[in-house]
């Protein structure tokens, strides 16, 4: 689910090694409702060797020009809480399968029954295949948040 919060904010120059700019709350809107919270902290860096007069043109600019900063975030953290419990329990039952499989293959085996093997072992590739996609899918969100 994704969600959006905008407010108003004014630029200021800093100075560090090289001058920055910073973006504080300006806004009427309450503090769960701006998108950064006490104490995050937005600036942006300039380019080495800007001078402080040059910063402030720029810091003109963004305060003349800029009406609001906005944020918005997709899935929030209940969001993953749900998607890793229902994802820990298919994770469970996967393993669980998988191992049962591998006891009717062994069992199978044991007896001499290659059509019995041959159908659970295409149960467990079965199984393998469908924990590599749920593998593939669970890096793929992990992307998103690195």
């Amino acid at each position: 689910m994704a969600t959006g919060k905008r407010a108003q904010y004014q630029f200021k120059v800093e100075e560090g090694d090289d001058p920055y700019i910073v973006a504080e709350h300006s806004g009427r809107e309450p503090l769960g409702e701006r998108p950064l919270k006490d104490p995050d902290f937005l600036a942006f860096g300039l380019r080495e060797g800007i001078s402080f007069d040059e910063a402030e043109q720029i810091r003109d600019f963004l305060n003349e020009h800029l009406l609001y900063v906005a944020i918005t975030r997709f899935g929030d953290v209940e969001d993953i809480k749900r998607d890793v419990k229902h994802d820990t329990s298919r994770l469970r039952n996967t393993e669980e399968t998988c191992r049962t499989v591998v006891e009717e293959i062994k069992a199978s085996l044991r007896a001499e029954d290659v059509t019995g093997g041959l159908e659970h072992l295409k149960a467990l590739e079965y199984q393998v295949n469908h924990l590599l996609h749920d593998w593939k899918r669970a890096l793929q969100q992990y992307q998103w948040f690195v």
